[in-house]
């Protein structure tokens, strides 16, 4: 009977365990046992979620950000690239990892430091400024990152370390790029380290003034603080009858470096050296990064006859480049350059936005009128078209707003803005 009884529950334990495991295998959703990625051969190719779900566009996984395309496949085919997604551009790396900071495609300079490396726009970066676009406004500090950023990424380093790309860079100042030049700077100028750097970055030759204004610029865009050395050391370039001569170096946290001595061949060696075992007279010396190099290139790239914003205040620049001031209608929008800025005069994003919002067909003229003040002339004519009234044209120094004025005394109203 004892027997029985067991061999009862038993029977009664197993269907039970029967039926709820069949109910959770029927309930259970189609996931994934933990996310994973997936391979094609040794080579990622995409990245599963828990749910079981492909993961595309822009993704952090662990410690890096990926880029998956709209079928959920990792962008890593070709090149490096700059490839977009819901509206933002990315730099893409040939594993399909997003770079984040300064990079250079093509003829321009721009900054990724948006959310997950996003391109950024409209904004001032390290004293550079974004277009709309996301180009780099052609200042010299802009200039310089261009021209010592595109020599690192040809030399495929630019995702090494800070002391590898520094390493390459001696050896490019140092070695044989560069011929000898009797150039010297204008110490009197207070940007003259950044100057002398930008043109013997692109003339390709100096004496060691360049050499170390050239070396520290490298040093500055990729992340160290350097300082250019003046004074003077042992040498009879100048014959002075003290036996000494004019001379620059780079010092580094601390280390010195003399490019020219390297490259000139009397001095080799002198690279990350906590002395500077040659006689020298230090005289003064400049702090790269406290330099403002901020200022207009003869290659600047600001686009003609356009408005930029930068930093929420409207720009317009001309067909010669010049910022204006006053009321101009750009492009069917009105605009009022009335304060001077950084690079002329401006209009707040505030004003934009408010001046916008008055100027659209079949509103109100009278709010538009109050901004913008009463026309030089107006002239009218009956209406062809709008019904019993009179078609206005408000002359501006600009511009031309036509309204149309009812005979029943409702409202003017706008019916565009052109100019002459």
């Amino acid at each position: 009977m004892k027997q029985l009884k067991k061999a009862c529950v038993l029977f009664f334990c197993a269907v039970i365990l029967t039926v709820f495991s069949g109910v959770s295998e029927l309930a259970a959703p189609a996931y994934a046992a933990s996310a994973h990625w997936v391979y094609k051969g040794k080579n990622k190719v995409g990245y599963v979620l828990k749910s079981g779900e492909r993961v595309k566009g822009v993704r952090k996984i662990g410690s890096k950000i990926y880029f998956f395309d709209n079928k959920g496949k990792l962008s890593k085919a070709g090149s490096e690239r700059r490839l977009k997604w819901k509206g933002d551009y990315y730099d893409v790396r040939k594993d399909g990892t997003i770079r984040k900071g300064w990079q250079v495609f093509g003829s321009s300079l721009y900054y990724f430091g948006g959310k997950n490396g996003a391109m950024t726009r409209n904004k001032t970066v390290d004293n550079i400024h974004l277009l709309a676009s996301g180009k780099a406004y052609m200042t010299l500090d802009a200039s310089i990152r261009y021209k010592c950023i595109k020599k690192l990424k040809s030399w495929g380093v630019q995702d090494k370390s800070k002391k590898k790309q520094l390493k390459k860079a001696w050896k490019y100042v140092s070695g044989r790029s560069f011929h000898y030049a009797t150039i010297y700077p204008k110490l009197s100028d207070k940007r003259w380290t950044k100057k002398y750097a930008n043109k013997m970055l692109s003339g390709h030759k100096g004496n060691c003034y360049g050499f170390a204004c050239t070396f520290a610029a490298f040093a500055w865009v990729i992340g160290y603080d350097p300082y250019v050395v003046c004074g003077r050391c042992a040498g009879g370039r100048d014959h002075a009858a003290d036996g000494f001569t004019r001379h620059a170096i780079v010092k580094i946290s601390g280390k010195y470096y003399d490019p020219e001595g390297q490259f000139a061949g009397w001095l080799r060696g002198v690279y990350g050296k906590k002395s500077y075992n040659y006689p020298f007279k230090k005289k003064f010396s400049v702090r790269m990064k406290r330099v403002n190099g901020n200022i207009k290139t003869s290659k600047a790239t600001m686009p003609k006859n356009s408005v930029q914003c930068i930093d929420g205040r409207y720009y317009y620049f001309n067909a010669k480049k010049k910022s204006v001031k006053g009321m101009y209608l750009i492009k069917g929008k009105l605009y009022n350059f009335n304060k001077k800025g950084k690079y002329g005069y401006y209009m707040t994003t505030k004003a934009y936005n408010k001046w916008q919002a008055k100027c659209k067909q079949n509103a109100p003229f009278a709010p538009l009128k109050k901004l913008i003040g009463n026309p030089k002339k107006v002239t009218t004519a009956d209406s062809c078209y709008m019904g019993s009234g009179k078609d206005c044209i408000n002359k501006y120094k600009h511009f031309i707003v036509d309204t149309f004025l009812p005979d029943d005394g409702g409202e003017e109203i706008i019916i565009g803005l052109r100019t002459e």
